[in-house]
């Protein structure tokens, strides 16, 4: 037979009196993408503590050795510097909450916050060292050797565009160590490392595991994977998506900094009784050679 009419169902208004909710006391963290850019930077801290807006680093050049006849004086070379300039730019993140509602939260809120403002900071940064490499980079290759408004959708990446893009830097004098690139670019390339029956593979050419944040090597390149990998439209109606991988030399660019990360949590508003919690670093990201820094494009 049929249930009555008042049967009394989870659904039923009142049994939200007296089905309870449980909470968690752990919480689920959101998934987020690694930061580890930091990593090969040249790192600066002369800046640490002082009153300065810049630093800067000076960077010299190298002279030519010739022949000298007998008897003939040994002509003067000139002695030539530059330098790069490193300006402190400051990245922060707040948030604002009640005493009461700090009072009343479960024990892992003010951690979580801590966690999440920790990891704003630290893809902030990640951003920024990607704009800085790509816009300054002394060599950029596009697949197939294309360019900017004749990369078509089949301009995928190849392991010749690999080859040609460190070619080009070692013809500058830099010697690439780093690869890294966008998740759908890594996509292409484990399909180029387990190609005709993982010819690749045997002939110790590349080789695919992962060890921490590296996915792979190949051409005597680490690979590293990163969404934070630049991404464009391009082509001839800018509608080609691309991305923008880097082929980085060691000491190529440099982070300066004047204040590393620091968290400031408020005294509670005297009327309002809510609390500033502000993280915030003072840093400055520049590269120091061009020709250690490689832009590969290609479609995704």
């Amino acid at each position: 037979m049929p249930a009555d009419t008042n049967v009394f169902k989870t659904t039923s208004t009142d049994a939200q009196y007296v089905n309870p909710d449980f909470w968690s006391q752990k919480l689920q963290k959101a998934l987020r993408e690694r930061v580890f850019m930091e990593q090969f930077a040249r790192k600066d801290f002369r800046g640490v503590g002082k009153h300065n807006k810049r630093i800067l680093i000076p960077k010299n050049s190298y002279e030519t050795a010739s022949t000298v006849s007998e008897g003939v004086e040994v002509p003067v070379s000139s002695l030539s510097y530059s330098q790069v300039e490193v300006t402190f730019e400051t990245y922060a993140i707040s948030y604002q909450v009640t005493e009461e509602e700090l009072l009343s939260s479960f024990e892992f809120i003010m951690q979580d916050i801590v966690d999440r403002a920790t990891y704003a900071l630290a893809s902030a940064k990640e951003q920024k060292i990607m704009d800085v490499l790509v816009s300054g980079a002394g060599t950029v290759y596009y697949a197939n050797g294309k360019d900017a408004s004749s990369i078509d959708s089949s301009d995928t990446l190849d392991i010749d565009d690999i080859i040609e893009l460190q070619r080009q830097m070692r013809l500058k004098n830099a010697y690439p160590k780093y690869l890294i690139v966008h998740p759908s670019q890594e996509a292409q390339m484990k399909k180029i490392l387990v190609q005709n029956g993982s010819i690749l593979l045997r002939d110790d050419v590349a080789e695919m595991k992962s060890n921490g944040y590296e996915i792979g090597r190949i051409l005597g390149l680490k690979v590293y994977s990163s969404n934070f990998v630049k991404t464009a439209q391009e082509g001839a109606s800018s509608d080609v998506d691309v991305a923008k991988a880097i082929m980085l030399a060691d000491d190529a660019f440099v982070v300066a900094y004047q204040q590393p990360a620091k968290m400031v949590k408020g005294a509670p508003n005297a009327r309002s009784l809510w609390i500033d919690i502000t993280a915030y670093e003072r840093y400055g990201v520049a590269v120091l050679e061009p020709n250690g820094i490689g832009v590969l494009v290609s479609a995704i």
